[in-house]
């Protein structure tokens, strides 16, 4: 708990502020259906995570989404992913109950700001049943200088969010489904409800083991300061290589910030005709092309997006 009490600016109550989960998966499945009622709606972020979708679905709730857009940044120039705020103002009403917020985000490897925080957290503020659910399975790799800002130490929102993380990502350890909840006790306790009917327990011995790997994380590890410097170094030579290869190739990616993913824009490609299936997406038809032909699986973007905004996602896949 002393991670995550120096992180959040506060001690941490390990009897009642974290719960602990099947992987952030479940712990977020917890989350939604503990607080989550049917026609209750839901803000999610676009391109998602698929999961959640499904878990809002599945407790009887409505996805309003919002469409992450692209812009070149001021400063580099660069593409970027932003939030159009008359957009996301347009997603809240009396009926919201829940803001699913992934940070570093799946699959733009776009990290939030402080500033894009608290304009998420301006809304919330104006309805008091709102909760912020935020996926930050991610949280140890990032790049360029990127700071992992998080939304429950923006002002008023740490008694509106549950924090969730896992050990799966960053210690490249995902089978074992050890994740967990962060929040106050008002929130915990309904994450401890929802589990007595949706897990009986999570496994021991990988409690155990994780609990050790996040205490010795924080040491020396490999001539790097600490094990989350190492991985984030790992990760972003990986990502500078593929970043490479796309581009020689014609593909541009859209570089992340942080994550494992890269999402690349693949208009200018033609994929043979052949590949395409009546109906069929050209980012479907583009990754069952490479994977038949050149061995290398990637995802089709629209996979991320709501059937009204696929057409998002159409000329972009992701490695």
């Amino acid at each position: 708990m002393l991670l995550y009490s120096k992180e959040l600016n506060r001690e941490i109550n390990w009897t009642n502020e974290i719960a602990v989960g099947v992987g952030a998966t479940e712990t977020i499945y917890a989350a939604v259906n503990a607080f989550v009622q049917p026609g209750d709606e839901v803000v999610v972020l676009e391109p998602a995570f698929d999961i959640y979708t499904a878990q809002v679905q599945m407790a009887g709730g409505v996805c309003r989404y919002v469409p992450l857009h692209v812009r070149a940044s001021e400063q580099t120039g660069a593409k970027e992913f932003y939030i159009d705020e008359p957009t996301l103002a347009a997603a809240f009403s009396s009926k919201t109950r829940a803001v699913i917020l992934n940070n570093p985000h799946n699959p733009t490897g776009k990290v939030f700001t402080a500033e894009e925080l608290e304009l998420i957290a301006k809304y919330v503020r104006q309805y008091p049943r709102v909760i912020i659910i935020s996926d930050e399975v991610y949280e140890h790799i990032l790049f360029d200088g990127k700071k992992h800002v998080r939304v429950a130490n923006i002002d008023g929102m740490w008694e509106r969010t549950l924090t969730v993380s896992s050990a799966g990502k960053t210690f490249s350890v995902t089978g074992w489904k050890v994740g967990w909840a962060i929040g106050p006790s008002s929130l915990i306790k309904g994450i401890y409800l929802a589990n007595n009917w949706i897990q009986f327990s999570v496994s021991t011995p990988f409690q155990e083991a994780v609990a050790n790997m996040l205490e010795l994380a924080e040491k020396p590890y490999k001539g790097f300061p600490t094990f989350y410097a190492f991985v984030a170094d790992q990760y972003k030579q990986k990502r500078d290589r593929l970043s490479k290869a796309l581009v020689d190739v014609g593909i541009v990616p859209i570089t992340p910030g942080g994550g494992i993913f890269l999402y690349s824009d693949i208009s200018t490609v033609k994929v043979p005709e052949s590949f395409v299936k009546p109906g069929m997406t050209k980012d479907w038809a583009f990754c069952r092309w490479l994977t038949i032909t050149k061995g290398v699986t990637a995802i089709p973007n629209t996979a991320f997006f709501c059937p009204e905004n696929k057409a998002e996602g159409i000329s972009c896949v992701t490695f």
